[in-house]
């Protein structure tokens, strides 16, 4: 992430500065409960792993036909597909 800011302080002088931040995060997400947590793997936003008390499950998904930019590309596919059909279909 990375902010600048230009400026004009008086009609003879200006202002600017940057900054510029980079962090390596895990990428997961936890939910924690009274009965347990619950942490959805690497990459959160199309795991095909979790772990919760009963265990840990995994639902691999099918190799890409064409090269993809994010992990798991595929499995955003899918999702995509489930709810075009239930929008077709008008399944709420």
């Amino acid at each position: 992430m990375s902010v600048s800011v230009v400026g004009k302080l008086t009609s003879y002088s200006n202002i600017s500065f940057g900054v510029l931040s980079a962090a390596n995060l895990p990428n997961e997400a936890t939910f924690s409960g009274s009965k347990g947590s619950l942490t959805i793997h690497y990459p959160f936003y199309a795991a095909t792993s979790f772990t919760s008390p009963a265990g840990t499950k995994e639902y691999p998904l099918p190799e890409p036909y064409m090269p993809t930019s994010f992990p798991n590309s595929t499995g955003m596919r899918y999702a995509l597909g489930q709810v075009l059909t239930a929008v077709l279909l008008k399944i709420s």
